[in-house]
């Protein structure tokens, strides 16, 4: 199983790489994020964001996930309302046509049932049939936009990537892809093109890929490092997953292993009272082959502890537990809170680490 799970990062790692050449991207694509990549200004055009970014940890680099935003829902409500008048007018047409050819067979089997009344039957002429085409049929095109991608680093564009982006009738909060980067800094170009080239935003993200490779999770430190926390809302087995380059819409998935994630997403952590989402994060600077790692968590509010939690061994690099905002059997009540994480490495106490994650408890 280990030796596949290799393989299947191996093929990940060069499907990732991106494509040596620009080939098939529009000239005002090239354009514009040649611009971008020398104004390091966004042309503005659907509102493009940021929105966050997450890592995993991978054998010799870091799986990352980018997560950005655009205002592309009204502007496929504007191509598809140009698809829909454009089938009314094709349903127009039809519609004059069968009426048209219909009334020709009509006309000439009055004129048969008038030459047959004077016929004997052996000898009366047969009437028209006619079956009219089927109307034309009216298919969505498998997207409105494609998105380009240059991975930039020292200010040289090292992979190239392209992929539709995928939409839907839910509502569109964000949209995400993958890449596999070496830890270090990248400036991510990103332009978003309608398929019929009339319009297309930029918009710049600088990426700070953290030392997360395997490597650096058993690389001795004097104390215990921790990646970036995340809260997710929940997470989802996929059985296939995109062995390719893909953009997709709320949410993002880490291929390799067949998840999907939801996470929270915003500059700041905001739960409902009765949600239970999952805490996430990764611990480094161990040598041992086995993790011994006390977690102990408390949540404080204006300094004074409110609730604690039942003190737990990690056993494994990957802390993933969900979290209940409870003070004894009561909900926690609206307001600002600070939870409070604790590491201790069971097998030298002077190892440590310390987690403050600001939250709100909200209606």
């Amino acid at each position: 199983m280990k030796k596949l799970m290799l393989v299947v990062l191996m093929i990940m790692f060069m499907v990732l790489q991106g494509f040596p050449q620009e080939a098939g991207v529009p000239e005002k694509v090239k354009v514009s994020l040649d611009a971008l990549l020398k104004t390091r200004v966004s042309n503005q055009v659907f509102n493009m964001q940021g929105v966050g970014s997450y890592f995993y940890v991978l054998q010799g680099a870091v799986y990352v996930n980018v997560l950005f935003s655009a205002d592309l829902d009204a502007d496929i409500a504007e191509s598809r309302a140009k698809l829909d008048a454009e089938q009314a007018v094709k349903m127009n047409d039809y519609n004059k046509f069968v009426e048209t050819e219909q009334k020709k067979i009509d006309e000439a089997n009055k004129k048969i049932r008038e030459k047959n009344l004077n016929l004997p039957e052996a000898k009366k002429i047969l009437e028209k049939t006619w079956e009219k085409p089927a109307p034309p049929e009216s298919i969505l095109p498998k997207t409105f936009h494609n998105l380009f991608l240059r991975v930039v680093q020292d200010g040289k564009v090292i992979q190239h990537f392209k992929s539709p982006l995928p939409f839907s009738d839910e509502k569109t909060e964000y949209y995400s892809f993958p890449l596999i980067l070496n830890p270090g800094q990248y400036d991510l170009l990103i332009n978003v093109d309608r398929t019929d080239d009339a319009k297309d935003g930029t918009l710049l993200i600088s990426l700070d890929v953290p030392k997360m490779t395997l490597a650096d999770l058993i690389t001795p430190n004097k104390d215990i490092l921790v990646s970036p926390v995340t809260f997710y809302k929940k997470t989802v087995p996929i059985e296939q997953t995109e062995n390719r380059f893909a953009v997709i819409k709320n949410c993002y998935d880490i291929a390799p292993f067949g998840q999907e994630y939801y996470p929270y997403t915003g500059a700041a952590y905001q739960f409902k009272a009765d949600e239970i989402p999952t805490l996430a994060f990764f611990i480094m600077g161990f040598d041992q082959p086995a993790w011994n790692v006390t977690v102990e968590m408390e949540v404080q509010q204006d300094k004074k502890k409110v609730t604690t939690f039942k003190a737990a061994n990690m056993e494994n690099p990957y802390f993933f537990q969900p979290i209940t905002f409870k003070k004894g059997e009561e909900p926690l009540t609206p307001g600002d809170y600070v939870m409070l994480i604790s590491l201790t490495d069971a097998n030298k106490k002077s190892r440590k680490a310390r987690i403050e994650i600001p939250f709100k408890i909200v209606d």
